[in-house]
């Protein structure tokens, strides 16, 4: 999934769950069961400027949401528990993305690890194998409910 959702998704729980203790192990898993869900992921290899500039965007775009509800429409919710829903919501990937960047042996299980929890796409039997591609659309709708229904549990 985009960051967007993970982090929406984090922050909803961290707004609506109390146990600070037991979060991080929510959040972690709330990441793996979204992960499952067939969606749209944008590449980050090969890693250049506008792949950083679409992260980023990612990032800003649901961190100023997140903010704005707070600001205007839910100020009563616990920004501690917001961060951390978000921080552990997001942590898989954080690791995913170290496991690119550094080389050994426990990063690439874990990597094998996500990968296992990750959403594939189906291997069509009548194509020989071949991927059976789902539209962008769909991917990005699923996505989208999500989002929406994360929102709705932040407001």
């Amino acid at each position: 999934m985009i960051l967007s959702s993970h982090i929406i998704t984090g922050a909803a729980l961290g707004a609506n769950f109390q146990n600070i203790y037991l979060m991080p192990t929510a959040a972690i898993a709330l990441h793996f069961f979204l992960d499952k869900i067939p969606h749209y992921d944008y590449t980050i290899k090969p890693f250049s400027f506008i792949v950083s500039a679409k992260v980023f965007a990612d990032i800003g775009i649901s961190a100023i949401t997140i903010l704005i509800i707070y600001l205007f429409f839910n100020p009563n919710i616990n920004p501690t528990y917001v961060i951390a829903g978000i921080f552990f919501s997001v942590l898989p990937d954080g690791f995913l993305l170290i496991s690119f960047i550094f080389q050994n042996k426990w990063l690439q299980k874990y990597r094998q690890f996500h990968d296992f929890f990750h959403w594939q796409s189906q291997k069509n039997p009548e194509t020989n194998g071949e991927e059976k591609k789902i539209p962008t659309f769909w991917n990005l709708s699923a996505q989208l409910i999500v989002i929406i229904i994360a929102l709705y549990y932040l407001l």
